[in-house]
């Protein structure tokens, strides 16, 4: 254990190769009672092996874990988990992260939330499952800069954020990424490659950088504008999820399907920065190579004084919106 229960601090570096197998231990951890920082850089390389040996970052009531792949650094491990009880960080930045599967998932005890950025050209693989919150505390995962996650499948759940923000091509690949309810992807740029269902939870896409919440401004590119988010694959909205579409002045948060689309549930559509469409405004809001049916329950308009009209068109492969009067924003 790194910081078992003080404080301790591991790094590989300078091309070393440590290798740790589960007939050493059966389990790795990085700030099991106390505060661990664990880093991987400059050609070193940390192999935690086996399907019986784990990575465990921050397991014990108010324990701080904190793992860093830096510039050339590999770190391959079996199953990660991020945050039990304690504070857990992992920073992928340059770096390759793999492992068997994945949980950023802390207990309803913990204090605080586990995060985790891929930034940089950083790589993060997982072979099975990666899954995000579900435990009742946040769970926060970033994707900016070029940084890339694969897995075999992704489940962002409960209390759950993945967010793909400006700054490259961000970039998310599981066969099926499944947004469970009160789980949230957000994002204002990227690829998304693989089936995306949401399954109760929201799918959140803003055309700017300056509607980025609190806190996940770290680290991230200076923009004002984002490139829009791609899905490589089909999306699903369930009856009991939630499609949240962003409107400002440069436009409608650009969502780009280059399989088929399904909409049921809920679409949010906000309109931001004092954006106000004028008569017979034409908007994409999504737009889909594929086939695309909207079976929508309700469609909800925020940042415009009442009595704006709209219309919703579905032909020719994309989802529009057409004003029929001019909309009057709402002041700030």
């Amino acid at each position: 254990g790194c910081g078992s229960t003080g404080v301790g601090v591991v790094i590989v570096e300078d091309d070393a190769d440590l290798t740790i197998t589960s007939d050493d231990y059966r389990e790795v951890a990085v700030g099991k009672q106390g505060k661990g920082s664990l880093t991987v850089q400059y050609g070193g390389t940390l192999g935690v092996m086996d399907a019986g040996t784990a990575l465990t970052v921050a397991e014990g009531p108010s324990s701080v874990g904190i793992v860093t792949v830096g510039l050339q650094g590999e770190l391959d491990t079996g199953h990660m988990t991020l945050g039990v009880e304690g504070a857990a960080e992992m920073n992928i930045e340059h770096g390759e992260a793999s492992c068997t599967s994945a949980e950023v998932t802390p207990w309803g005890t913990a204090s605080l939330e586990a995060e985790v950025w891929v930034k940089d050209e950083g790589q993060w693989r997982i072979d099975n499952d990666l899954t995000i919150g579900g435990r009742g505390m946040g769970a926060l995962v970033f994707v900016t800069t070029d940084g890339r996650i694969e897995a075999g499948s992704l489940l962002i759940d409960a209390f759950g954020t993945l967010a793909l923000l400006p700054g490259g091509n961000p970039w998310m690949k599981a066969q099926q990424t499944v947004i469970r309810t009160n789980g949230n992807l957000m994002a204002w740029v990227g690829t998304l490659e693989g089936l995306v269902l949401i399954n109760g939870g929201t799918l959140y896409v803003s055309p700017s950088a300056v509607h980025i919440p609190k806190g996940f401004g770290t680290g991230i590119a200076a923009a004002t504008e984002s490139a829009g988010l791609t899905i490589r694959g089909d999306l699903i909205q369930s009856s009991t999820g939630t499609l949240v579409i962003e409107v400002g002045p440069s436009g409608a948060g650009i969502l780009n399907v280059t399989g088929n689309v399904t909409l049921n549930g809920i679409l949010d559509l906000r309109f931001v920065d004092g954006y106000a469409p004028s008569a017979n405004d034409l908007l994409t809001l999504i737009a889909c190579d594929g086939a695309l049916s909207a079976g929508l329950s309700e469609v909800w308009i925020s940042g415009l004084q009442d009595g704006f009209e709209y219309a919703l068109d579905t032909e020719g492969g994309s989802l529009e919106l057409i004003a029929i009067n001019a909309g009057e924003a709402l002041g700030p």
